[in-house]
Protein backbone atom coordinates (compact mmCIF):
# COMPACT_ATOMS: atom_id res chain seq x y z
CA UNK A 1 0.00 0.00 0.00
CA UNK A 2 1.13 3.60 -1.16
CA UNK A 3 1.79 6.07 1.63
CA UNK A 4 -0.72 8.15 -0.58
CA UNK A 5 -3.39 6.16 0.25
CA UNK A 6 -2.20 5.56 4.12
CA UNK A 7 -3.29 8.75 4.99
CA UNK A 8 -6.78 8.47 3.81
CA UNK A 9 -7.89 5.44 5.76
CA UNK A 10 -8.23 6.59 9.31
CA UNK A 11 -10.99 9.02 8.06
CA UNK A 12 -14.03 7.72 6.36
CA UNK A 13 -15.13 10.75 5.46
CA UNK A 14 -11.62 12.14 3.91
CA UNK A 15 -11.53 8.60 2.18
CA UNK A 16 -14.88 9.21 0.55
CA UNK A 17 -14.59 12.52 -1.15
CA UNK A 18 -11.20 11.46 -2.37
CA UNK A 19 -12.75 8.30 -3.97
CA UNK A 20 -15.85 10.42 -5.32
CA UNK A 21 -12.94 12.50 -7.42
CA UNK A 22 -11.38 10.03 -8.83
CA UNK A 23 -14.85 7.76 -10.00
CA UNK A 24 -17.58 8.60 -12.21
CA UNK A 25 -21.03 9.03 -10.94
CA UNK A 26 -23.55 6.40 -10.64
CA UNK A 27 -20.32 4.00 -10.77
CA UNK A 28 -22.06 0.55 -9.70
CA UNK A 29 -18.64 -1.09 -8.55
CA UNK A 30 -17.22 1.83 -6.89
CA UNK A 31 -20.49 1.87 -4.97
CA UNK A 32 -20.71 -1.80 -4.15
CA UNK A 33 -17.06 -1.54 -2.64
CA UNK A 34 -18.41 0.90 -0.59
CA UNK A 35 -21.31 -0.22 1.08
CA UNK A 36 -19.37 -3.82 1.15
CA UNK A 37 -16.19 -2.58 3.05
CA UNK A 38 -16.66 1.51 3.69
CA UNK A 39 -14.58 4.03 1.69
CA UNK A 40 -11.34 4.11 3.72
CA UNK A 41 -11.69 -0.15 3.17
CA UNK A 42 -12.66 0.61 -0.53
CA UNK A 43 -9.20 3.05 -1.33
CA UNK A 44 -7.58 -0.01 0.83
CA UNK A 45 -8.35 -2.86 -1.86
CA UNK A 46 -7.89 -0.82 -4.62
CA UNK A 47 -4.55 -0.01 -3.79
CA UNK A 48 -3.93 -3.63 -3.05
CA UNK A 49 -5.33 -4.88 -6.13
CA UNK A 50 -4.03 -2.40 -8.25
CA UNK A 51 -0.59 -3.21 -6.97
CA UNK A 52 -0.67 -6.91 -7.48
CA UNK A 53 -0.79 -7.59 -3.27
CA UNK A 54 -4.11 -9.14 -3.98
CA UNK A 55 -5.51 -11.01 -6.87
CA UNK A 56 -9.26 -9.84 -6.96
CA UNK A 57 -9.93 -11.27 -10.22
CA UNK A 58 -10.35 -9.99 -13.89
CA UNK A 59 -13.55 -7.31 -13.62
CA UNK A 60 -12.04 -6.08 -9.68
CA UNK A 61 -8.42 -5.71 -10.87
CA UNK A 62 -9.00 -3.79 -14.02
CA UNK A 63 -11.27 -1.40 -11.79
CA UNK A 64 -8.89 -1.15 -9.38
CA UNK A 65 -6.09 -0.21 -11.69
CA UNK A 66 -8.42 2.42 -13.59
CA UNK A 67 -9.70 4.06 -10.00
CA UNK A 68 -5.84 4.15 -8.82
CA UNK A 69 -5.02 5.98 -11.97
CA UNK A 70 -7.41 9.10 -11.37
CA UNK A 71 -6.66 8.83 -7.94
CA UNK A 72 -5.28 12.41 -6.65
CA UNK A 73 -4.41 12.93 -3.13
CA UNK A 74 -3.17 16.59 -3.77
CA UNK A 75 -6.28 17.27 -5.42
CA UNK A 76 -8.34 15.96 -2.84
CA UNK A 77 -6.10 18.17 -0.47
CA UNK A 78 -6.90 21.09 -1.76
CA UNK A 79 -10.68 20.42 -2.30
CA UNK A 80 -11.01 19.97 1.83
CA UNK A 81 -8.87 22.89 2.25
CA UNK A 82 -10.82 25.15 0.23
CA UNK A 83 -13.95 24.07 1.98
CA UNK A 84 -13.05 25.81 5.45
CA UNK A 85 -13.29 29.24 3.18
CA UNK A 86 -16.50 29.10 1.54
CA UNK A 87 -20.08 28.53 2.43
CA UNK A 88 -20.46 26.06 0.13
CA UNK A 89 -19.94 22.34 1.37
CA UNK A 90 -19.48 18.64 0.69
CA UNK A 91 -22.08 16.03 2.43
CA UNK A 92 -21.35 12.67 2.20
CA UNK A 93 -24.53 9.97 3.89
CA UNK A 94 -22.78 10.37 7.39
CA UNK A 95 -23.80 14.48 7.80
CA UNK A 96 -27.42 14.91 8.98
CA UNK A 97 -28.16 17.56 6.24
CA UNK A 98 -27.71 14.36 3.48
CA UNK A 99 -31.14 13.57 2.07
CA UNK A 100 -32.27 10.34 2.80
CA UNK A 101 -33.76 10.16 -0.60
CA UNK A 102 -30.16 9.56 -2.06
CA UNK A 103 -29.32 6.29 -0.13
CA UNK A 104 -30.07 4.36 -3.28
CA UNK A 105 -32.97 2.09 -3.11
CA UNK A 106 -33.63 2.27 -6.81
CA UNK A 107 -30.37 3.70 -7.85
CA UNK A 108 -26.79 3.69 -6.74
CA UNK A 109 -26.28 6.38 -4.12
CA UNK A 110 -23.58 8.97 -4.87
CA UNK A 111 -20.36 8.95 -2.91
CA UNK A 112 -20.78 12.45 -1.93
CA UNK A 113 -22.57 15.96 -3.07
CA UNK A 114 -21.36 18.97 -2.84
CA UNK A 115 -24.58 21.68 -1.35
CA UNK A 116 -24.26 25.75 -1.27
CA UNK A 117 -27.69 27.19 0.54
CA UNK A 118 -30.05 25.68 2.83
CA UNK A 119 -31.54 21.96 2.16
CA UNK A 120 -33.31 21.66 5.72
CA UNK A 121 -36.76 21.35 3.99
CA UNK A 122 -35.71 18.41 1.76
CA UNK A 123 -35.14 15.51 3.99
CA UNK A 124 -38.37 13.14 3.31
CA UNK A 125 -38.52 13.47 7.24
CA UNK A 126 -39.75 16.71 6.77
CA UNK A 127 -42.95 15.70 4.97
CA UNK A 128 -43.00 18.17 2.17
CA UNK A 129 -43.40 16.72 -1.37
CA UNK A 130 -40.85 18.24 -3.65
CA UNK A 131 -41.82 18.26 -7.61
CA UNK A 132 -39.19 19.23 -10.48
CA UNK A 133 -39.93 21.78 -12.58
CA UNK A 134 -38.43 21.43 -15.71
CA UNK A 135 -37.81 22.73 -19.63
CA UNK A 136 -35.89 24.44 -22.40
CA UNK A 137 -32.58 26.61 -21.89
CA UNK A 138 -34.33 28.97 -24.43
CA UNK A 139 -38.02 29.02 -23.90
CA UNK A 140 -40.43 31.14 -25.17
CA UNK A 141 -42.09 34.18 -22.67
CA UNK A 142 -45.27 32.93 -22.72
CA UNK A 143 -43.30 29.62 -21.65
CA UNK A 144 -41.11 31.41 -18.81
CA UNK A 145 -44.24 33.11 -17.38
CA UNK A 146 -46.24 29.61 -16.96
CA UNK A 147 -42.75 28.04 -15.09
CA UNK A 148 -43.07 31.38 -12.62
CA UNK A 149 -46.47 30.98 -12.24
CA UNK A 150 -46.52 27.50 -11.29
CA UNK A 151 -43.51 27.72 -9.56
CA UNK A 152 -45.31 30.55 -7.30
CA UNK A 153 -48.41 28.29 -6.72
CA UNK A 154 -46.50 25.09 -6.00
CA UNK A 155 -44.20 26.87 -3.11
CA UNK A 156 -47.59 28.92 -2.01
CA UNK A 157 -49.26 25.56 -1.60
CA UNK A 158 -46.25 23.68 0.27
CA UNK A 159 -44.38 22.27 -2.40
CA UNK A 160 -40.60 22.09 -2.42
CA UNK A 161 -39.82 23.37 -6.11
CA UNK A 162 -36.66 21.66 -7.96
CA UNK A 163 -35.02 22.48 -11.24
CA UNK A 164 -32.90 20.99 -13.52
CA UNK A 165 -30.63 24.24 -13.87
CA UNK A 166 -30.21 27.41 -13.52
CA UNK A 167 -31.44 29.18 -16.97
CA UNK A 168 -34.58 28.84 -18.94
CA UNK A 169 -37.00 27.19 -17.92
CA UNK A 170 -35.49 26.26 -14.69
CA UNK A 171 -34.62 29.83 -13.75
CA UNK A 172 -38.36 31.23 -14.44
CA UNK A 173 -39.03 28.44 -11.76
CA UNK A 174 -36.17 29.31 -9.33
CA UNK A 175 -37.68 33.24 -9.59
CA UNK A 176 -41.14 32.16 -9.34
CA UNK A 177 -40.36 30.01 -6.08
CA UNK A 178 -38.60 32.64 -4.42
CA UNK A 179 -41.27 35.38 -5.16
CA UNK A 180 -43.18 32.90 -2.73
CA UNK A 181 -40.93 32.50 -0.34
CA UNK A 182 -39.50 29.86 -1.08
CA UNK A 183 -35.72 27.84 -1.24
CA UNK A 184 -35.70 26.07 -4.50
CA UNK A 185 -33.66 23.35 -5.18
CA UNK A 186 -31.40 23.48 -8.63
CA UNK A 187 -29.88 20.17 -9.39
CA UNK A 188 -26.75 20.54 -11.30
CA UNK A 189 -24.76 18.14 -13.57
CA UNK A 190 -21.98 16.31 -11.70
CA UNK A 191 -19.03 19.19 -10.71
CA UNK A 192 -15.45 18.04 -9.63
CA UNK A 193 -13.02 20.58 -8.41
CA UNK A 194 -13.93 23.16 -7.76
CA UNK A 195 -17.86 24.02 -7.87
CA UNK A 196 -18.34 27.05 -5.12
CA UNK A 197 -15.85 29.31 -7.35
CA UNK A 198 -18.22 28.73 -10.52
CA UNK A 199 -19.36 32.27 -10.52
CA UNK A 200 -23.26 31.74 -11.94
CA UNK A 201 -23.76 29.27 -8.61
CA UNK A 202 -22.43 32.10 -6.58
CA UNK A 203 -24.76 34.34 -7.82
CA UNK A 204 -27.69 32.13 -8.11
CA UNK A 205 -27.12 31.50 -3.70
CA UNK A 206 -26.32 35.28 -2.97
CA UNK A 207 -29.03 36.84 -5.06
CA UNK A 208 -31.91 34.96 -5.12
CA UNK A 209 -31.64 32.87 -1.99
CA UNK A 210 -31.61 29.32 -4.29
CA UNK A 211 -29.97 26.31 -3.37
CA UNK A 212 -27.72 24.38 -5.48
CA UNK A 213 -26.64 20.63 -5.18
CA UNK A 214 -24.53 18.66 -7.62
CA UNK A 215 -23.02 15.07 -7.39
CA UNK A 216 -19.14 15.26 -6.34
CA UNK A 217 -17.46 13.96 -9.58
CA UNK A 218 -13.69 13.23 -11.38
CA UNK A 219 -11.83 15.60 -12.57
CA UNK A 220 -12.15 15.48 -16.32
CA UNK A 221 -16.08 14.69 -16.68
CA UNK A 222 -15.61 13.88 -20.06
CA UNK A 223 -16.92 10.44 -19.56
CA UNK A 224 -20.91 10.77 -18.10
CA UNK A 225 -23.44 12.93 -19.80
CA UNK A 226 -24.66 16.05 -18.31
CA UNK A 227 -28.45 15.09 -17.87
CA UNK A 228 -27.59 11.82 -16.47
CA UNK A 229 -25.58 13.07 -13.77
CA UNK A 230 -27.62 15.29 -13.14
CA UNK A 231 -30.40 12.87 -13.49
CA UNK A 232 -28.92 10.99 -11.23
CA UNK A 233 -29.64 13.45 -7.84
CA UNK A 234 -33.05 14.90 -9.20
CA UNK A 235 -35.08 11.47 -9.74
CA UNK A 236 -34.53 10.13 -6.51
CA UNK A 237 -35.15 13.83 -5.32
CA UNK A 238 -38.46 14.60 -7.23
CA UNK A 239 -42.46 13.38 -6.02
CA UNK A 240 -43.37 14.32 -9.49
CA UNK A 241 -41.66 15.85 -12.44
CA UNK A 242 -43.57 18.30 -14.89
CA UNK A 243 -42.29 19.52 -17.92
CA UNK A 244 -43.12 23.29 -19.02
CA UNK A 245 -41.99 23.45 -22.60
CA UNK A 246 -39.37 21.69 -25.04
CA UNK A 247 -38.72 20.80 -28.24
CA UNK A 248 -38.98 17.72 -29.54
CA UNK A 249 -35.42 16.40 -28.89
CA UNK A 250 -34.58 18.06 -25.86
CA UNK A 251 -32.30 16.35 -23.40
CA UNK A 252 -35.69 16.67 -20.78
CA UNK A 253 -37.37 14.17 -23.00
CA UNK A 254 -35.30 12.07 -21.87
CA UNK A 255 -35.79 12.93 -17.67
CA UNK A 256 -39.41 12.57 -18.28
CA UNK A 257 -39.08 8.57 -19.80
CA UNK A 258 -36.63 7.94 -16.78
CA UNK A 259 -39.44 9.28 -14.55
CA UNK A 260 -41.92 7.00 -15.50
CA UNK A 261 -40.09 4.03 -15.41
CA UNK A 262 -39.02 4.84 -11.88
CA UNK A 263 -42.42 5.28 -11.15
CA UNK A 264 -42.40 9.26 -10.60
CA UNK A 265 -45.73 11.29 -11.52
CA UNK A 266 -45.08 12.84 -15.09
CA UNK A 267 -46.63 16.15 -16.33
CA UNK A 268 -47.05 18.72 -19.18
CA UNK A 269 -48.30 22.41 -19.23
CA UNK A 270 -50.52 22.16 -22.23
CA UNK A 271 -50.25 25.68 -22.83
CA UNK A 272 -47.12 25.48 -23.62
CA UNK A 273 -47.15 22.28 -25.47
CA UNK A 274 -49.33 23.46 -27.90
CA UNK A 275 -46.76 25.99 -29.47
CA UNK A 276 -44.01 24.55 -31.76
CA UNK A 277 -41.39 25.21 -29.21
CA UNK A 278 -43.54 22.87 -27.28
CA UNK A 279 -43.15 20.37 -29.53
CA UNK A 280 -42.00 17.32 -27.17
CA UNK A 281 -44.36 18.33 -24.46
CA UNK A 282 -47.16 17.52 -27.13
CA UNK A 283 -45.36 14.34 -28.14
CA UNK A 284 -45.60 12.85 -24.17
CA UNK A 285 -48.74 13.65 -23.91
CA UNK A 286 -50.19 11.75 -27.37
CA UNK A 287 -47.89 9.38 -26.24
CA UNK A 288 -49.66 9.38 -23.03
CA UNK A 289 -46.74 9.34 -20.77
CA UNK A 290 -47.79 12.68 -18.78
CA UNK A 291 -50.88 14.17 -17.07
CA UNK A 292 -52.01 17.77 -18.09
CA UNK A 293 -50.77 20.52 -15.18
CA UNK A 294 -52.37 23.57 -15.34
CA UNK A 295 -51.49 24.34 -11.96
CA UNK A 296 -50.67 23.40 -8.46
CA UNK A 297 -54.13 21.98 -8.07
CA UNK A 298 -53.32 19.36 -10.77
CA UNK A 299 -50.03 17.84 -8.55
CA UNK A 300 -51.84 15.62 -6.41
CA UNK A 301 -52.29 13.20 -9.16
CA UNK A 302 -48.87 13.22 -9.78
CA UNK A 303 -48.00 12.11 -6.51
CA UNK A 304 -50.24 8.66 -5.86
CA UNK A 305 -47.64 5.81 -4.94
CA UNK A 306 -47.35 2.89 -6.66
CA UNK A 307 -49.89 0.00 -5.30
CA UNK A 308 -52.64 2.53 -5.62
CA UNK A 309 -55.14 1.95 -8.26
CA UNK A 310 -54.18 4.99 -9.90
CA UNK A 311 -50.42 4.10 -10.05
CA UNK A 312 -51.56 0.83 -11.38
CA UNK A 313 -53.89 1.83 -14.37
CA UNK A 314 -51.99 4.57 -15.44
CA UNK A 315 -48.23 4.91 -14.56
CA UNK A 316 -47.32 1.11 -15.17
CA UNK A 317 -48.96 1.44 -18.57
CA UNK A 318 -47.04 4.26 -19.45
CA UNK A 319 -43.70 2.12 -18.70
CA UNK A 320 -44.48 -0.48 -20.93
CA UNK A 321 -44.64 2.59 -23.58
CA UNK A 322 -41.79 3.80 -22.71
CA UNK A 323 -40.13 0.41 -22.40
CA UNK A 324 -41.24 -0.75 -25.71
CA UNK A 325 -40.75 2.30 -27.68
CA UNK A 326 -37.24 3.53 -26.39
CA UNK A 327 -35.64 0.63 -25.24
CA UNK A 328 -32.01 0.52 -26.48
Amino acid sequence: MTDVVREFLGDDRRARIALALASQPGDPLTSYMVDKNGAAGTLRCASDFAEGVTDAGAQLNEWARELMTRFDPKLAREVLDELEHTDARILTPADPEWPSQLDGQNSVAPLAIWVAGNLSWLGAEAGRAAVAVLGSTSPSFAASLAATRLAAELTAEGYGVITGGTGGISGAAIEGAVAAHGVPLAVLPARSTRPWVDTDSAALTATSGAAIVAELAREDGESFAERESRDHLLLPLADAVVLVEAPFRDPNLETIRSAVLAGIGTGVVPSAAERPAGAGGAHLLNDGLAARVGGADDIHELLDRPGTPAWSASREARARVVRERFAR
